[in-house]
């Protein structure tokens, strides 16, 4: 029962932290601050939770391989959140990363492929095909492609992640140095852009993107240490409840769905659900 509680927390963490992201101005500038937030706050934490344990070799390359996809994920997200709606493309990134994961898991690291989850991969492709097509208004091509586009790379850190963690490394050590990888590759793709916009960051705002970053780094350390913990068909389950808590905080945003997306959404979340089975 503890796993699952830290899978939903860990749910909530990452939409509320995307929620808070989404909402501040400076998109570049804020990322790199946040994102730096969240590697600091887990090296901090580092000693009480068993180390920066790494393993073998292959567990270093796959860590670091994880983080250059984090890297990609950081900036598409970035792009997405000035382009696109919240809840639509929340929506869109983690079901199209989980079609993704389920794609290559079941092609190339010798995963069956059940009934129950072709029918939630089948429910994934439903979901991304209707959430943006019925209200051409809500999300522009761009902001599809960028949500897209991130999907692809939280599929690929995802996997990397479950390699390196077979593979001996310690969850917070994982997150620390995927981040220490992907935060100077994030840095150098935006530094003119953030440190011209940093100056236009608000100081009410700085406790707002400490506290992102914070959420940030606990969402994947604890959704890390739920994946170890329990059957990896339950922890990819229940992480994906952060989809239900992003309508949520859509609705906050005063963003309004039409019925066809909020089928699309479904979708995604029920065929998010059955593909970890």
């Amino acid at each position: 029962m503890r796993a699952e509680i830290i899978l939903v927390t860990s749910a909530f963490f990452h939409a509320a932290w995307n929620f808070i992201f989404k909402r501040l101005d400076t998109k570049h500038s804020v990322l790199l601050l946040v994102v730096t937030t969240a590697t600091v706050t887990s090296i901090c934490v580092a000693p009480f939770t068993g180390g920066l344990k790494i393993g073998t070799t292959m567990g270093l390359v796959f860590t670091i391989t994880a983080g250059l996809f984090e890297a990609g994920y950081f900036h598409s997200l970035s792009r997405t959140y000035e382009t696109a709606p919240f809840g639509i493309s929340y929506s869109i990134m983690r079901g199209g990363a989980m079609l993704l994961v389920a794609i290559i898991s079941v092609s190339f690291l010798s995963e069956p492929l059940s009934t129950i989850k072709l029918i939630g991969m089948s429910l994934l492709v439903l979901g991304i095909f209707l959430t943006p097509s019925k209200d051409k208004d809500t999300i522009s091509r761009s902001g599809l492609f960028w949500a897209l586009s991130c999907s692809c790379f939280i599929a690929g850190y995802h996997i990397f992640y479950g390699l390196a963690l077979t593979e001996g490394v310690s969850q917070v050590g994982l997150f620390v140095l995927s981040m220490l990888t992907s935060v100077p590759f994030l840095a150098l793709k935006s530094r003119a852009v953030a440190l011209k916009d940093i100056k236009k960051i608000e100081s009410k705002n700085y406790r707002w993107i400490i506290f992102a970053g914070i959420l940030s780094g606990s969402s994947f350390i604890l959704f890390l240490y739920g994946l170890k913990n329990s059957y990896a068909g339950v922890a990819i389950s229940l992480r994906n409840t952060s989809i239900l808590f992003s309508q949520g905080f859509a609705w906050w945003l005063g963003e309004r769905l039409t019925k066809a997306q909020w089928l699309g959404i479904g979708a995604i979340f029920l065929g998010a659900l059955l593909i970890g089975q």
